[in-house]
């Protein structure tokens, strides 16, 4: 007979993150509620869950430092209300993960997060800058995606 494995305790669903510090602007709060809003109409009618900054886990250390996408969608799942996704079992990875950047994490966003959501086998990742002007980052477009090739595990644009 299997064992169910205890649910883990991670430190970071009772703590504050980095991310939790810095606090949101109305704008990017009210950007994110808007493109929930436009997701919810999309995917009416299908199994899915929306989330905005929620906690993803991928392994069952409880001090694990959580990755919070600004929103994740995951597919065939309906949503639930509960403190952090861990992705350590039966659960699937986020299917899209959208992130909304700021001066403060535009760097992380673009340079780091891509590869973090690839190892967590999120299917599309997409970045987009919403200021009017752009943030200074060179020749980058407002809008960023990538799509994940399943058997490389790595990103295509």
């Amino acid at each position: 007979m299997a064992k169910e494995l205890k649910k883990v305790q991670y430190y970071y669903d009772f703590h504050p993150t980095e991310e939790d510090l810095m606090g949101e602007t109305a704008w990017h709060d009210s950007l994110i509620d808007y493109l929930k809003a436009v997701l919810r109409w999309l995917f009416r009618g299908h199994t899915c869950a929306i989330y905005s900054d929620l906690n993803f886990y991928q392994t069952r250390n409880f001090r694990e430092y959580p990755v919070a996408p600004d929103i994740a969608v995951i597919k065939g799942i309906t949503y639930r209300y509960i403190r952090s996704w861990a992705l350590t079992g039966d659960e699937p990875a986020p299917q899209v993960v959208f992130e909304i950047l700021s001066e403060e994490t535009w760097k992380k966003d673009v340079r780091e997060k891509p590869s973090t959501y690839a190892s967590m086998g999120v299917h599309e990742y997409f970045a987009y800058d919403p200021h009017e002007p752009p943030i200074r980052r060179g020749d980058a477009p407002r809008l960023m995606g990538w799509r994940l090739d399943p058997h490389a595990k790595q990103w295509s644009k």
